[in-house]
């Protein structure tokens, strides 16, 4: 799901971070997520908080020089190797990723990565939406669901076949870009 991340410029000082986080709480917002990177001369916050808007402006108010960026959350599993199958959908679909950080939260098993992913904007100003009542049942295509025999297990799998980005092999998406799914098209 797409989030809306604030992004604080701080002086590389050792009480900035505080008072930043001092004046979040002092304002009754609730920080759920923070990482920090520094150079020599100045860090940069990147913040997920209950509500990006307020925050920026009580932040603004305060002199802080802040900017509102789309990222993307995504819940795994957390366990060893969690991060894989996330990183293995992008990597398999050619889709970069600026930067990311993970946490955990309260929700018992589960972990979250925040992604920043900026060609992604670019493709969905291009994206095309499909309605399933559009999709031909007599050809295979975008949309189409497709039942494979297995052949070593003499089991039916279902797939359905969705954009790059759509992609979701847990959930049996695979990409019409993909080997399997250029030969089913």
């Amino acid at each position: 799901m797409t989030i809306k991340q604030i992004s604080v410029f701080l002086e590389n000082k050792p009480v900035a971070l505080r008072k930043m986080i001092d004046t979040l709480a002092d304002k009754n917002i609730n920080l759920r997520s923070l990482t920090l990177v520094e150079s020599q001369d100045f860090g940069l916050a990147r913040i997920i908080t209950d509500d990006p808007y307020n925050t920026s402006t009580v932040l603004r108010e305060e002199g802080y020089v802040t900017s509102i960026v789309p990222v993307f959350a995504v819940e795994m599993p957390d366990e060893p190797g969690g991060l894989t199958n996330v990183l293995g959908v992008l990597s398999d679909n050619d889709i970069n990723i600026n930067y990311l950080y993970a946490f955990t939260g309260s929700k018992k098993n589960a972990a979250y990565v925040v992604l920043r992913i900026e060609e992604i904007e670019a493709i969905l100003k291009n994206a095309e939406v499909y309605l399933e009542e559009d999709v031909a049942k007599d050809s295979v295509g975008l949309g189409s669901t497709v039942t494979l025999l297995d052949i070593e297990y003499n089991e039916e799998v279902v797939y359905k076949i969705v954009g790059s980005t759509e992609v979701d092999s847990l959930n049996h998406k695979i990409s019409n870009e993909s080997p399997v799914g250029r030969k089913l098209i």
